[in-house]
């Protein structure tokens, strides 16, 4: 889950590392900076006459979300995900992950508190993008990738941020209870578990949290994509399951989804159709998903 990554305590733990790693810190010094600074409290962003009415309704849902995090879950009721930031771009750090050539194992680099971890996170596209050449040079294959969504597990109050609102409201909620959930449990050095641990938490919240808004039985269309795609590697994915899932798909074509919500939408039709469940994008649904992408070509 590209949301999972730690890499906001990663950037946080770089503060304790001296020498070789001074430009690393001064980074994620002043990117932390900017985020503290661009944060305002949710209720006053919802005050404001100013705050349109999308970012509006996407807020009041963002806040009913986090209280029932704290009160029905048992999350921690701190000043997490209670304010929002605008940073005015399009993800909040460019994360860099680099392999030996020929191999599929990532390399890693260790820090203080939080252990190792297979990625290191820049606050500037250049520098992520300068960092993956140099990378290049002694020989490793390095790929530079946007991530929308960032968090210090608590060592800082995070916000929602602008850039995590391309996401679906349900996916949105699933993003606090994750994150949060790190903030009850986490090993440092054991990615494989905590990651385990945040998913169970984030499944069952979200469940609960449908029941509880009067939708229960409802799915949405990041984890039928993610089951999707999880039963397509395995080889699981029935023509059965895939008409199922088709029918699923072509109630969403009266739906306005973002680009999180479109492209989970089309990698789904994609392995429905090839698993001999139909097209569920034909037709209407082509015409939305043109549609879709023209909307956001705009934005």
């Amino acid at each position: 889950m590209l949301t999972s990554f730690r890499i906001g305590l990663v950037l946080v733990a770089a503060l304790a590392l001296g020498g070789c790693g001074t430009l690393y810190v001064a980074q994620a010094a002043r990117g932390q900076i900017q985020i503290l600074n661009s944060r305002e409290p949710i209720s006053k962003v919802l005050a404001d006459p100013r705050t349109g009415p999308e970012l509006r309704k996407r807020l009041e849902e963002v806040r009913a979300a986090r209280e029932f995090a704290w009160r029905e879950l048992g999350l921690p009721n701190n000043k997490s995900y209670t304010s929002y930031a605008d940073l005015k771009r399009d993800y909040v750090v460019w994360s860099v992950v680099a392999t030996q050539e020929f191999s599929v194992d990532p390399q890693e680099w260790c820090f203080p508190f939080v252990g190792c971890v297979a990625y290191r996170g820049y606050f500037r596209e250049r520098s992520a993008q300068e960092f993956a050449a140099r990378l290049r040079e002694q020989g490793y294959d390095a790929i530079v990738g946007g991530v929308p969504a960032y968090s210090t597990l608590g060592k800082f109050n995070d916000p929602i941020l602008n850039t995590m609102m391309g996401y679906g409201d349900d996916e949105l909620a699933s993003i606090m209870f994750h994150e949060l959930s790190h903030q009850v449990f986490y090993v440092a050095g054991d990615t494989a578990f905590n990651e385990a641990f945040a998913v169970a938490v984030e499944q069952e919240g979200l469940a609960r949290w449908l029941k509880f808004r009067g939708r229960e039985g409802e799915s949405d269309l990041y984890y039928t994509s993610f089951a999707v795609r999880s039963l397509v590697m395995l080889g699981g994915l029935s023509a059965d399951d895939a008409e199922s899932v088709g029918g699923y798909l072509r109630q969403q074509r009266s739906q306005k989804l973002g680009i999180i919500d479109l492209l989970n939408w089309l990698s789904a039709g994609v392995a429905v159709q090839m698993a001999g469940g139909g097209d569920p994008l034909e037709g209407p649904a082509q015409q939305h998903a043109g549609e879709s992408a023209a909307l956001v070509g705009a934005e």
